[in-house]
C-alpha cells in the first residue's frame, strides 16, 4: 500500500499495489484511513514510524485497523467504519529506474546541503564512483524504454 499524511494528519491509502497483499485482501481500498498497525493506533505518528510498524519479515502477518468513511467504497451509508484486516508481508521489489531516481535524488540532497564540497579523495573517488555506476543504469532504462518503444 502507499499512503500519504492527509491535511487531518491521518495516513491515508493513495495506493493499492495490483496483486500485493491489501489487493488480495478486497479489504483495503484508497481513501480508507490507515487507524492501528499491530494493535498501536497510528494518530500522530510520522509516516516513517508508520512504514516501520507496517514493515517486517516476508510471510509474517501484520494486523491493521482502517477507517472507511461514510458513503466511500465498503464504507457504510451513515458514519465511519473501522475495518481490521490481517495481510501476510512479502517481500517488495523495486524497480532498477525507482532505484537509480532515488539515488539520483539522494545525492543531489546531500550534494545541496553541502556548503563546502569534500576534500577528502576517498570519499570524492567513491561518489565518483557512485554516480557513474548510475549513469550506466540510467543508459540501460534509457535504451530498453527506447527499445520496448521500437517494438510497440
Amino acid at each position: 500500500i502507499s499512503f500519504n499524511t492527509n491535511s487531518k494528519g491521518e495516513q491515508e491509502i493513495v495506493g493499492i499495489r495490483p496483486g500485493g497483499p491489501a489487493d488480495l485482501s478486497n479489504q483495503v481500498f484508497i481513501g480508507n484511513k490507515i487507524y492501528t498497525v499491530g494493535g498501536t493506533q497510528v494518530a500522530g505518528l510520522q509516516r516513517s514510524a508508520v512504514e516501520a510498524l507496517i514493515r517486517g519479515p516476508p510471510k509474517s502477518s501484520v494486523a491493521m485497523g482502517f477507517i472507511r468513511e461514510p458513503n466511500t467504497v465498503g464504507g457504510l451509508a451513515e458514519g465511519p467504519l473501522i475495518v481490521n484486516v490481517t495481510l501476510t508481508r512479502e517481500k517488495i521489489v523495486v524497480p532498477a529506474g525507482v532505484q537509480v531516481q532515488q539515488a539520483v535524488k539522494e545525492s543531489r540532497e546531500i550534494a545541496s546541503r553541502t556548503a563546502n564540497p569534500p576534500k577528502d579523495r576517498i570519499f570524492t573517488s567513491v561518489l565518483q564512483e557512485q554516480m557513474v555506476q548510475i549513469e550506466e543504469e540510467r543508459r540501460k532504462l534509457e535504451a530498453e524504454r527506447r527499445w520496448a518503444d521500437v517494438e510497440r
